[in-house]
């Protein structure tokens, strides 16, 4: 976890001698105020105008190409320059293009920094506090917002409207008390940023809807609600993330809120690759998303590992392969295939639109579903230990398929779901400490169930009408 700490950022060596504190180091006039400065007509775009430490009470709109920066001489320990906004609208207005802004303080106001048609722009080496939103791009492209430091924000960084191919990088965003990071636009990185939520607070690290081609790489994201969250958008890569005890501490997996590493939600033909998930309530959940594309991914001591929420077939096809790991043991996600022993040291085992599969000797670790039959058909669960997940089994469109001689034990809701599945054999398996033994839904019938040892359940379960077993 990095400390809030931030550098000192000047391009000016000395500044005008005045007794006034705003220089424009071009011409060598100086001005009472910051706005004043902008505002004169000897001020240029491609001028530079540095400011002296001090408290502003301004709300400042910079229409011109210029660079307005902190004074700096000798001692960079010398307190940066404060710009109040009062409580009131925008603290700083970039209206223009190619503008540096550098070296601030910035608090209290509705919008810190609002970038509103000014591409090519950059602001960095600021301190952004106490503000409705830190810092927000709006049908801007082409900008860098880096290496500032954001404190209890209710939102630190937007990029919003047409705003493309920008880029949010190395900033620390500290208690954002609704989100650190909101992108709802396509185009753009957000790259090597620390955010740091509170438990106490709802609130999301870093997050992406409506968008295409967005990179979320190299972030540090502790301590939110959502870690990362991705909603109705395509193309998205996430690389190389670390996310970490991102929870509701008041909550249990599957009752009330849930906390998430990384929650993905109608959302296709993403990559997420060598993401490091620890200790969140639940590590990877996709909610009806499809054609995603996962590798290299360490899930670890998480509450749940991997959590596929789906509705039809499409829903499951993901491209999963055993370089992603939970709690140190590959993934077995098949899908379409046929006369398949899944080696019994898998982290999590999902069958999807398969045959023939057996699942034996296996020793689960937590996930939603400690085994996952979707769409799969004659094939076989035997002699496993499935404890410690939400449920134990779950069933979806599958029919012919066995669960047998297995210790179902301690998982949070159901020993075995059924979800539309037919025909299917339970026998001789020693189901105890569950929250409940079954959940029957949509029309699963023809189901056997006998010979199994049922001790120490919360109650049988949820069964629908349409069941017949």
């Amino acid at each position: 976890m990095s400390c809030l700490s931030f550098a000192r950022f000047a391009s000016s060596e000395t500044k005008a001698q005045s007794s006034l504190p705003v220089h424009n180091l071009s011409t060598d006039l100086n001005y009472s105020t910051i706005q004043e400065a902008i505002k004169a007509n000897e001020t240029l775009d491609g001028q530079t105008i540095t400011v002296d430490n001090g408290t502003y009470f301004e709300n400042i709109v910079i229409n011109k190409s210029i660079a307005l920066e902190a004074s700096y001489s000798a001692q960079p320990s010398e307190p940066l320059p404060i710009i109040d906004g009062n409580f009131t609208g925008v603290a700083v207005s970039i209206q223009a293009p190619d503008v540096t802004f550098s070296g601030f303080i910035i608090r209290d106001s509705q919008t810190g920094i609002l970038l509103n048609n000014a591409n090519n722009s950059q602001v960095f080496g600021n301190q952004i506090d106490f503000n409705t939103a830190g810092a927000t791009l709006n049908n801007s492209c082409n900008s860098v917002i880096r290496d500032n430091v954001l404190l209890s924000n209710i939102v630190g960084i937007e990029v919003e409207g047409p705003s493309t191919n920008n880029t949010i990088e190395n900033n620390q965003i500290t208690q954002a008390s609704a989100d650190g990071i909101v992108v709802s636009t396509s185009n753009n990185t957000i790259t090597g940023n620390s955010i740091i939520g509170d438990y106490n607070v709802p609130q999301t690290g870093i997050s992406i809807s409506f968008a295409s081609n967005d990179t979320i790489s190299d972030n540090t994201i502790i301590a939110n609600t959502y870690g990362i969250s991705i909603s109705w958008s395509t193309y998205i890569a996430t690389a190389n993330n670390t996310v970490i005890r991102n929870t509701v501490p008041t909550s249990t997996v599957g009752f009330g809120d849930q906390g998430y590493g990384i929650y993905v939600y109608n959302t296709d033909n993403c990559s997420f690759s060598d993401n490091e998930l620890d200790l969140n309530m639940i590590g990877i959940e996709f909610w009806f998303s499809c054609n995603n594309t996962l590798s290299n991914n360490v899930l670890k001591d998480n509450d749940v590992g991997f959590d596929i929420d789906a509705g039809s077939l499409d829903y499951f096809l993901q491209n999963i392969d055993t370089s992603n790991t939970v709690n140190g043991r590959p993934v077995y996600y098949l899908v379409n295939q046929h006369e398949f022993t899944v080696p019994n040291d898998a982290g999590w085992v999902a069958a999807v639109n398969c045959s023939d599969i057996t699942v034996e000797d296996l020793v689960t670790v937590p996930n939603e579903d400690g085994v996952l039959f979707a769409y799969t058909k004659d094939s076989v669960i035997a002699n496993c230990s499935l404890s410690n997940n939400f449920n134990g089994a779950m069933l979806y469109s599958s029919s012919n398929c066995t669960v047998s001689k297995t210790v179902i034990s301690d998982n949070a809701y159901a020993a075995l779901y059924f979800d539309s599945s037919v025909d299917c054999m339970i026998g001789d398996n020693n189901v105890l400490d569950n929250y409940c033994v079954f959940g029957m839904r949509h029309d699963s019938n023809g189901n056997r169930i006998f010979h199994n040892n049922f001790i120490n359940n919360g109650w049988l379960g949820a069964f629908d009408l349409d069941c017949q077993n």
